[in-house]
């Protein structure tokens, strides 16, 4: 019995991933608030980079700011700038005990302190969980689905973070999302976007 314990701890030595207790949940990401910042005024600036058959299309800059927190929903403004251009649009995220919901502009939001997550997008799980695997309907790409990988340690432009990372798949192909503790997403990363942040600044 030993010898096989043995084994099995040296199988996850060698294995890159690691091994994990089923139910190991990820420190900091218990649920909503302990990963993403629920006071108003916190500010995210990102870089934004668009490549289409391993050739540089763009790149821009976005600032997300929370405006304002109306029980479980939060609303963001977005400002984003490509040049000498510049564009403007929200997005909300509807927290929940146990979940996070994304939802865009052009979808209702009804106010009061329980708003509908009916039409939303499953952003995050809680506890983040390794291996933890969920569905959603992506708006444009039909079913998609995200899976809770491992935890990372990587650095941006704004400073070096402890995260969890997010794989997500579509029929657009995969993508990473890099989730830190109190800060939100500081990365993403697929075959034709890059998201990095630049700054990042919580509200008081």
């Amino acid at each position: 019995m030993r010898k096989l314990a043995a084994l099995a701890f040296l199988a996850c030595v060698l294995a890159a991933s690691g091994c994990h207790p089923g139910n190991t949940r990820i420190p900091g990401f218990s649920y909503a608030e302990s990963t993403y910042p629920t006071k108003p005024g916190t500010r995210w600036v990102f870089r934004q980079t668009h490549y289409q058959e391993g050739k540089l299309i763009g790149t821009w800059e976005e600032e997300t700011k929370l405006e304002r927190v109306d029980g479980d929903l939060l609303t963001y403004g977005v400002r984003t700038k490509m040049g000498n251009q510049t564009a403007t649009s929200r997005f909300f995220l509807v927290k929940r005990k146990d979940a996070l919901y994304y939802q865009s502009e052009t979808q209702p939001v009804q106010e009061g302190s329980a708003h509908s997550v009916e039409d939303a997008l499953l952003l995050l799980k809680f506890p983040l969980i390794p291996d933890q695997h969920w569905t959603y309907q992506h708006p444009t790409e039909g079913e998609a689905s995200r899976t809770v990988m491992d935890e990372e340690t990587i650095t941006v432009p704004a400073g070096t973070y402890k995260t969890v990372r997010i794989e997500e798949k579509r029929d657009s192909g995969l993508g990473s999302s890099w989730f830190a503790p109190d800060v939100g997403m500081v990365r993403f990363e697929s075959e034709r976007y890059k998201k990095e942040l630049l700054e990042f600044a919580a509200g008081k």
